[in-house]
């Protein structure tokens, strides 16, 4: 989508849509910092601290629990959320009538797989950004097949409103985005681990970190081929003096590796775990706020 000159020095970028009430009109959209230092953006009504739009973005939320879903709702004050959908079927037809500027899903959602959902949503409304909204353990599993199908950026619910709302505006603003904790997650390096540094190269480094999935998870996360899976998991057990890949995956723990994806620690009473605490909490939070 191409950018368009403005009169003033603040620099837009463009977001295309069409769809109900829209007449397929361009649409600017200025989010939080876009100008760059020293150019501060817009404000809209509500603070200074939400990004601002000529037009207020047309967002479909598919998510399946009410509580998150309303607490999304009053973490985006500068959108219009104009449907929300809690299984795939109704989130398709959603996005197919509507043609959001916007869609924030989950991974997890009845009926659809969250990666067959994102290139559905390409079909049914190519001009849709995508955000998935999710936990650790489906982010850190399944970041690199959302963002080859589609998606814009990957949100942790349990971080909350201020960085929903970066979240956002970032992929309005055509950026991709990923939460930090995630981008670190998915970027290891021997080189900040100096103890197994064994030659390791970045394929071998991201088969290593993912050992505890399956070599098909793991070809279909990484995109490349089954015996290419196994042939790297072959070179690692090499490389590391090792038997088995229990025994790479202990070695790499030992020395500071985290394996992905991120396994949830559970409430011991109530069984839920603490991301769907935090997602909560922060829901409960953006509803008392406004009251």
């Amino acid at each position: 989508m191409s950018d368009q000159s403005n009169s003033d020095d603040t620099p837009k970028k463009q977001l295309e849509v069409s769809g109900s009430g829209t007449g397929g009109r361009k649409r600017t959209a200025v989010g939080a910092g876009d100008g760059g230092e020293g150019d501060a953006p817009k404000e809209f009504p509500g603070g200074s601290e939400y990004p601002s739009f000529e037009i207020l973005p047309r967002v479909v939320i598919c998510e399946p629990n009410e509580l998150v879903r309303a607490g999304m709702r009053r973490m985006i004050p500068f959108c219009n959320v104009i449907g929300e959908a809690t299984e795939g079927t109704q989130a398709r037809e959603l996005i197919r009538m509507l043609q959001p500027d916007l869609v924030i899903t989950e991974i997890e959602i009845d009926g659809f797989d969250g990666v067959e959902l994102c290139s559905q949503i390409r079909d049914l409304s190519s001009r849709s950004a995508i955000l998935i909204s999710t936990h650790s353990y489906n982010a850190t599993k399944f970041f690199h097949r959302v963002m080859r199908n589609g998606a814009n950026g990957v949100y942790l619910k349990r971080t909350g409103r201020l960085e929903l709302v970066r979240a956002v505006s970032d992929v309005l603003n055509h950026r991709d985005y990923c939460d930090e904790t995630i981008s670190r997650l998915l970027k290891q390096h021997p080189s900040q681990i100096n103890s197994l540094d064994e030659g390791l190269t970045e394929r071998e480094i991201d088969v290593l970190i993912r050992l505890d999935l399956r070599n098909r998870e793991i070809a279909d996360e990484l995109g490349i081929q089954l015996q290419k899976v196994e042939n790297v998991i072959f070179s690692i057990l090499k490389k590391l003096n090792t038997e088995t890949r229990t025994q790479a995956a202990l070695k790499a723990v030992n020395v500071g590796f985290k394996l992905i994806p991120v396994m949830p620690s559970r409430n011991n009473i109530t069984g839920t775990t603490e991301d769907e605490e935090m997602a909560w909490a922060h829901a409960e939070a953006a509803l008392k706020e406004g009251d």
